[in-house]
C-alpha cells in the first residue's frame, strides 16, 4: 500500500517499515523522540491519553485526533470521557439525543464528535468516516465530514454512528487524522500495530502500561507479533507447558495427603522428591521456576488465546485490511478521475469468481465477507462454552501458579541437599584417586629407580651385566 498520510520522510519511512513488519525498528525510533509513554496501569494510560487529547484541542482546534485502542471497552470508556471534557470545555450544545446504534444507546448533542460505521455509498460516507454534529431537528440530523462536505439523513434511516473521539483500530483501517494517541495492549501484533500507528499526518503518541507488558522488551515482542497465529502458537506452548507440570500436580496430591495425614505422612512430598534421580529433579525445578517467573493468566487473557477467538478475529482484520486497501483504491481513482467518477464510468477487474466487476462492487463484496467475519468474531465473543472454557483455564492457571510457588522452596532445598551429597562423594572419589595415584607413583619410582640406578652404577649406559 502507497504511504500518502505522512507528510514527513522519517515517518514515512517509520509506516514503510511497519508495512514490512519490522515494528521494534520503529518502536526504538519513537522512543528517541518522545512518542512512547510507559504508565503502571491501563487506567493510567487512558486518564493520560484524555488529558493529552484536550490539551491539544485547546491548542490547535482546528486539527483532527483520534485515540485509539484494541478493546471496545477502552474505546467507550475514552469517548466517555473526551464527551465529559467537551461539557466542560463548552463545545457541546443543546440536550443531548439519545440514538439507538448497532452498538448501543448513544447520547449525541450538537458539537459532538461523529463515527460512521458502515458504508453507505448514497449518503456518501466510509465506514470510519468522521465528522462533527453540526444540526439536529427531529430526527434529521446534518454532519459536517472532515473533508468539508456535509451530510443530513434520517437517522431511523442510518443509524450506524459513534462519538468519533476514539475508535477501536479495527474499525480505523480507512481513517486519516492529524494526530492520534494510541492505547496498547497484549492483543496488538503486527498487524493492529501498522493499522494503529499510521493513521496519522503529523503526531502519533504510543501509550502502554505495565499492567499488559513485563517490560519494553516485552512490548517489542508482542507488537512484532506476525499476526494473531502467533497466539496460538503461544496458546499450544501453555498447553504444552501444563502437560509438562504434571509431575507438580502429583506432587501437590501428595502435598494434600500429608495434609490430611500429618502424623503418619509428615514429609511425604519431600520423600517424592528425594525419590527422583538428580537428572529428574533439575528438570522439575527449572519448570517450576519457569512456572512461578510466568504470571498466571486472567480469565481474558485465556479467552484471547483460545483458538476459535484467534481465529475469528485473525479472519475479520484480513478482511479488514482488504477493505482498506480497496476503499483506498477506489478513494485515489476518485480524485484522479472525477469526471468519470460523477459519471460512475469505473475500470473493471475480475475477481476471484472470474466475474468483471467495478472498483466499487468489489469493494461493496468484500465489505460484505467482512461483515460476516465482524459478525461471528462477535459471536464467538459473547459464546458462554468458550467464556466458560477461559474460565477453566484461568482458574487451572492461578491453581498451577499457587503450586508451584509452594513446591519451589522445597524441590530447591532438596536439590541442593542432592548437589552436595553429589559435591561430596566427587571430592572423596578424588580424594583416594589422589591417595591411589600418590602410591603408584612411588611404587613406580622405586622400579625406575632401580633401574636407573643399575644403569648409572654400570656407567656404560647399557642395561646391567
Amino acid at each position: 500500500e502507497e504511504i500518502r498520510r505522512q507528510k514527513d520522510a522519517a515517518q514515512k519511512r517509520s509506516s514503510e517499515l511497519l508495512a514490512r513488519g519490522e515494528v521494534s525498528r520503529v518502536l526504538s525510533a519513537y522512543e528517541r523522540i518522545g512518542r512512547m509513554h510507559e504508565h503502571q496501569g491501563q487506567a493510567e494510560a487512558r486518564q493520560t491519553i484524555v488529558k493529552e487529547w484536550a490539551t491539544h484541542r485547546r491548542l490547535h482546534p482546528d486539527k483532527v485526533q483520534i485515540m485509539l485502542a484494541f478493546k471496545r471497552d477502552d474505546v467507550l470508556a475514552l469517548n466517555l470521557a473526551a464527551r465529559e471534557k467537551m461539557r466542560e470545555a463548552g463545545a457541546l450544545r443543546g440536550k443531548d439525543q439519545r440514538v439507538e446504534t448497532p452498538r448501543g444507546p448513544r447520547d449525541f448533542a450538537i458539537g459532538d464528535r461523529i463515527y460512521f460505521t458502515k458504508n453507505d455509498h448514497q449518503l456518501g460516507v466510509l465506514n470510519g468516516s468522521l465528522g462533527t454534529l453540526e444540526a439536529g431537528r427531529g430526527p434529521v440530523v446534518t454532519v459536517r465530514l472532515d473533508d468539508g462536505r456535509r451530510v443530513a439523513f434520517d437517522l431511523p434511516q442510518y443509524n450506524h454512528l459513534d462519538h468519533g473521539y476514539a475508535a477501536t483500530v479495527h474499525k480505523a483501517q480507512g481513517v486519516t487524522v492529524d494526530r492520534a494517541h494510541v492505547l496498547a495492549d497484549s492483543h496488538f501484533d503486527q498487524h493492529v500495530a501498522y493499522v494503529a500507528l499510521t493513521r496519522h499526518r503529523d503526531q502519533m503518541d504510543l501509550h502502554w502500561s505495565r499492567e499488559e507488558f513485563a517490560d519494553q522488551a516485552n512490548l517489542h515482542a508482542v507488537l512484532g507479533r506476525e499476526h494473531m497465529k502467533d497466539v496460538a502458537v503461544d496458546y499450544e506452548k501453555a498447553e504444552k507447558q501444563a502437560k509438562a507440570f504434571d509431575r507438580v500436580v502429583e506432587l501437590a496430591q501428595a502435598e494434600s495427603t500429608e495434609k490430611r495425614h500429618a502424623a503418619a505422612k509428615p514429609n511425604l512430598v519431600r520423600e517424592r522428591l528425594e525419590s527422583m534421580d538428580r537428572k529428574e529433579l533439575v528438570h522439575l525445578v527449572g519448570n517450576l521456576r519457569q512456572l512461578v517467573k510466568t504470571a498466571p493468566l486472567s480469565q481474558s487473557k485465556a479467552f484471547d488465546q483460545l483458538p476459535d477467538v484467534v481465529k475469528a478475529r485473525a479472519d475479520e482484520l484480513a478482511l479488514l485490511k482488504i477493505v482498506d486497501q480497496r476503499t483506498a483504491q477506489v478513494e485515489q481513482w476518485q480524485k484522479q478521475h472525477p469526471i468519470k467518477a460523477k459519471l460512475k464510468r469505473e475500470p473493471t477487474y475480475q475477481d476471484r469468481d472470474g466475474q468483471m466487476v467495478t472498483l466499487s462492487e468489489g469493494l461493496l463484496r468484500v465489505e460484505k465477507f467482512q461483515a460476516k467475519a465482524e459478525a461471528i468474531r462477535e459471536r464467538v465473543e459473547k459464546d458462554p462454552a468458550l467464556q466458560a472454557k477461559a474460565d477453566a483455564i484461568s482458574k487451572a492457571s492461578v491453581e498451577r501458579w499457587n503450586k508451584a510457588n509452594r513446591l519451589l522452596p522445597v524441590a530447591e532445598q532438596t536439590l541442593s541437599a542432592k548437589e552436595a551429597a553429589r559435591v561430596r562423594e566427587i571430592k572423596a572419589e578424588r580424594q583416594k584417586a589422589r591417595e591411589l595415584g600418590k602410591e603408584n607413583d612411588h611404587g613406580l619410582e622405586r622400579e625406575l629407580g632401580f633401574e636407573l640406578g643399575s644403569d648409572k652404577n654400570d656407567g656404560r649406559g647399557g642395561f646391567g651385566r
